[in-house]
């Protein structure tokens, strides 16, 4: 018997395949790869190790999607307030992966252009009432994103988040989720930077706190949530501004050199008042504070709060006119340069806090018409309202004339 025919009448040893268990309830990504997905949640391993975005990720951000102002039969979009956080639908539609992108959530798709669409013809008007902030939301901001992706996604969420809000329920929770996604992917890419902090990476980096902040009030008002803080602590969009005042001390003189940022910056010194105006309505609540507060440590607290409140304040005490000269920039000036104590006071409800800012709310009232601030005011005077004891209520008398607010 040749060695061959030997070796050919042995018994073959098979190997037993290693046992494991099928599942279909992969993530998407993990599908169109053909690989097995280990389903962790919220992003699987692969997702990770690919840096894609995960379907489990979307679709817990999908079902966590809050509830927006909906929209009338006239096609007008009503306060967030009205809109129950009951009365989403109850079905989670998955998002298409064909308008996400493959594998790669920095490549844009079909979704991100009519994102990007939307925000050149419309969402960057929304911003300002000035018309040489919106031409350069409009114009400038996009091509800055060409070189930086993290800015892209920030004005694609804004985008989406504005979309989403004059949809019927299926698409704001369609665009919404669109909205959480480039959110998210912004602000991780954005935060990666801050530690590296330069003359490149600081206007990029100014401009995501930005659109951050905008995102975040754009969310708009739930129960419990002051804007500068809620039950949790200080708000997460305020940490983001914050950052901005960080990034701005960290870059000194070279953010407010730098050719990206020089038009914004030129902007806004022409609209923001550097002097405290005369205000008779502060004026008396300045007042009302010294005679109640004059041994109390906080006073000085107060009264800076409110020394800055009057540089936000227009000049005019006519409810029209006082509207037709107010710009968002006022909102953005003041919440940029009220102190942290201040806002500590807020989360302590301490009754003259609240009463500075339910004078504030008057400002966030005369910029209804901007549909990222819509619904703030009605919201925070109701808080404040239910925070401030009975005594001090009467400090609140002229903002709840003002906002036309009135107590159930």
């Amino acid at each position: 018997m040749t060695d061959r025919q030997s070796r050919d009448s042995l018994p073959v040893r098979k190997i037993a395949r290693k046992p494991h268990t099928k599942s279909r309830n992969g993530c998407e990504g993990c599908k169109r790869r053909r690989v097995k997905c280990d389903e962790k949640k919220p992003q699987c391993s692969n997702c990770i190790r690919h840096v894609s975005a995960c379907s489990f990720e979307l679709n817990l951000a999908f079902s966590q999607t809050r509830s927006f102002g909906s929209s009338s039969k006239d096609g007008h979009s009503t306060s967030p307030r009205a809109a129950s956080p009951t009365s989403r639908t109850s079905v989670i539609h998955p998002i298409d992966p064909v308008l996400l992108g493959k594998n790669n959530p920095q490549l844009l798709n079909l979704m991100d252009l009519e994102l990007l669409h939307n925000y050149t013809t419309s969402t960057s008007l929304t911003i300002s009432n000035n018309s040489d902030l919106q031409t350069y939301m409009r114009d400038s901001v996009p091509q800055l994103g060409i070189s930086h992706p993290f800015v892209l996604h920030g004005v694609l969420a804004f985008s989406a988040l504005h979309l989403a809000r004059f949809k019927n329920e299926e698409g704001r929770v369609r665009y919404t989720s669109y909205a959480l996604h480039h959110y998210t992917i912004s602000q991780r890419a954005a935060s990666a930077l801050l530690q590296n902090i330069n003359a490149k990476t600081g206007p990029p980096l100014y401009l995501s706190a930005t659109f951050g902040t905008l995102f975040s009030l754009g969310e708009g008002p739930r129960p419990g949530n002051f804007l500068l803080f809620t039950n949790q602590g200080v708000a997460g969009w305020l940490t983001l501004f914050r950052g901005m005042r960080t990034i701005m001390q960290s870059t000194d003189s070279m953010l407010f050199e730098s050719t990206d940022l020089s038009p914004l910056f030129g902007i806004s010194n022409r609209l923001i008042s550097t002097e405290p105006r005369d205000s008779q309505h502060l004026e008396n609540l300045r007042e009302q504070l010294l005679a109640a507060f004059s041994n109390d440590p906080d006073l000085r607290i107060y009264l800076a709060a409110l020394k800055c409140l009057s540089m936000s304040f227009p000049s005019s005490s006519d409810t029209k006119t006082r509207a037709a000269e107010t710009s968002p920039q006022f909102i953005l000036a003041w919440m940029h340069r009220v102190s942290d104590e201040f806002v500590f006071c807020l989360q302590q409800r301490k009754s003259a806090a609240l009463a500075i800012f339910a004078y504030f709310c008057v400002l966030l009232n005369d910029l209804s018409t901007f549909w990222w601030i819509r619904g703030w005011a009605e919201h925070l005077i109701s808080e404040i309202y239910a925070s401030v004891s009975g005594e001090h209520r009467v400090w609140l008398r002229w903002p709840m004339e003002e906002i036309g607010w009135i107590p159930e």
